[in-house]
């Protein structure tokens, strides 16, 4: 009896593991066209519009079970966590194991769509069961690529025949050499390029396969368009009589790269399609990697290191420009994050001085311009965290199109530092000394904790623009600031012990 419960729980956590190693397929239908493209496919640098789905916009067609979302469960074959994926017939036979040989299941006759693109562009004037992803995108930058794996039932008895399930990727574009526009497949084995093909060679059934003729080639010849030279871009799943965990499929392509050259900002057509020849038999489908499908980013953005300290007695400036891109101008919405309050823990100006507040737009452009940050008279004994996040348009035409970055800073007290004609480090709390309003117009008041003896105001280049003697025995100062232009200044006060303070003011 021991023995047979040992078994039996021998069993049991073997059929688990088997079953953990699945991946999980589940359809789509009634979702979103774009929004599921967005979750599922999309990456940075890319905005995505008009999609559709064997013709139709907004949901997935119940008639069209074919598209859905792919889980690896832990399946570590097709080297992807997660996306989307495409099929022939109903789109949960991609799920594995792989139980059994054939298996498809098929579409309503009545209802199977047909892609006009394949007979067009010449691929199959028999292709049927289509599945059909198309959508229009813009990208940031000059280049454009996204990782797949394509399976099929019909490995591996039907390679070096004309009964292959076909399946594409037709870019429609601008040239970025010519400006001509013009439609490719870019689902090609890597390093195929050729005089006889410019493009590279299709991925295909009868391209990239076990490196044998199937049996159901009855001539043992190798047809026109069939190679058995790529088995390294393949995985042979092949169904013998013992479930294989993984997928249903019996052979498929390891993970590969559809990559094109494009012209920034311009707008292109993405066709993605998968289809029966034939008959109705034998499902393949496409695997599209989750939030493959995108551009390069990493060279668009703010000049900044890090995190940056900014303590009351000095500001910080940071330079941004757009010098390290290929764009002329771009539109920047500013939005404030982290702990610190605009207006009363720091201040952010922009050139020449001018204030800017949550949900503010500059233009950037190629030249340097310059964002200066403020802590003001709070309580900073404890740092306050402020970040700076920017949204930046670089394509005029699709505001939608935005590239994220970050300033990162810490506010706080900071140690003051030795001012202008005084020996030595200031010893006064750096609260001794107030301007209000910071920023200011016309009037400000300075406030000090000792007696003053005068008030100097220094502008960005060390100049004295404003110079009042404290008469009396007085903490405050009252100045005519009305005649100094915008920008941020420095208010140098000197009490009558010959203690210098200093503070950043704002006009």
């Amino acid at each position: 009896m021991l023995k047979k419960t040992i078994l039996f729980l021998t069993v049991l956590s073997t059929v688990a593991a088997v079953e953990a190693q699945n991946i999980n397929v589940s359809s789509a239908v009634g979702q979103n066209i774009g929004n599921l493209i967005a979750t599922n496919l999309l990456g940075d640098g890319v905005y995505v519009y008009n999609a559709r789905f064997n013709g139709n916009s907004g949901s997935v067609d119940s008639r069209h079970p074919q598209i859905g979302v792919f889980q690896s469960n832990g399946y570590m074959g097709l080297d992807m966590t997660t996306g989307l994926v495409l099929t022939t017939g109903a789109v949960t036979v991609a799920a594995g194991p792989n139980n059994g040989f054939g298996k498809s299941l098929p579409i309503m006759e009545q209802d199977r769509y047909v892609d006009p693109e394949m007979s067009s562009q010449g691929i199959s004037s028999n292709a049927n069961g289509c599945a059909t992803l198309d959508f229009d995108f813009v990208c940031l930058s000059s280049s454009i690529s996204f990782t797949y794996c394509f399976g099929s039932e019909e490995y591996n008895e039907y390679v070096g025949t004309q009964f292959n399930d076909v399946f594409v990727f037709f870019l429609t574009g601008p040239d970025p050499v010519t400006g001509e526009v013009v439609t490719r497949n870019i689902a090609m084995i890597p390093g195929t390029e050729s005089d006889e093909h410019p493009n590279g060679i299709p991925v295909a059934i009868n391209t990239v396969n076990n490196g044998s003729l199937g049996s159901e080639n009855i001539t043992g010849e190798i047809p026109e368009g069939c190679y058995l030279t790529y088995s390294q871009y393949f995985y042979d799943n092949d169904y013998t009589g013992t479930p294989i965990p993984g997928v249903q499929y019996d052979g498929y392509t390891k993970k590969m790269s559809a990559s094109a050259a494009v012209v920034p900002c311009e707008s292109y057509h993405m066709h993605i399609s998968v289809c029966n020849v034939g008959d109705e038999s034998y499902d393949s489908g496409v695997f599209l990697e989750g939030h493959s499908f995108g551009t390069p980013v990493s060279d668009i953005g703010i000049v900044q290191g890090g995190t940056e300290t900014v303590t009351k007695n000095q500001p910080k400036v940071i330079p941004i420009s757009l010098s390290g891109t290929d764009y002329a101008t771009a539109e920047a919405t500013l939005r404030f994050g982290g702990q610190a309050v605009n207006g009363i823990d720091f201040l952010c100006l922009y050139d020449d001085g001018t204030p800017l507040n949550n949900g503010d737009r500059i233009t950037l452009d190629q030249s340097t311009h310059t964002i200066t940050v403020m802590a003001l008279e709070s309580d900073l004994t404890t740092p306050k965290s402020l970040d700076i996040l920017f949204d930046m348009a670089f394509c005029t035409d699709y505001p939608q199109l935005l590239t994220h970055d970050t300033m990162r800073f810490s506010l706080a007290e900071g140690t003051p530092g030795p001012g202008p004609g005084h020996d030595g480090i200031e010893t006064a709390s750096p609260a001794a000394v107030a301007l209000y309003p910071n920023p200011a117009t016309d009037v400000l008041t300075v406030s000090c904790g000792e007696i003053l003896s005068k008030v100097t105001i220094l502008d960005a280049g060390g100049r004295e623009v404003c110079n009042v003697a404290v008469e009396g025995e007085s903490h405050t100062a009252t100045l005519d600031i009305s005649h100094l232009g915008n920008g941020v200044y420095t208010v140098r006060t000197t009490t009558v012990s010959g203690m210098v303070l200093h503070r950043a003011l704002v006009k």
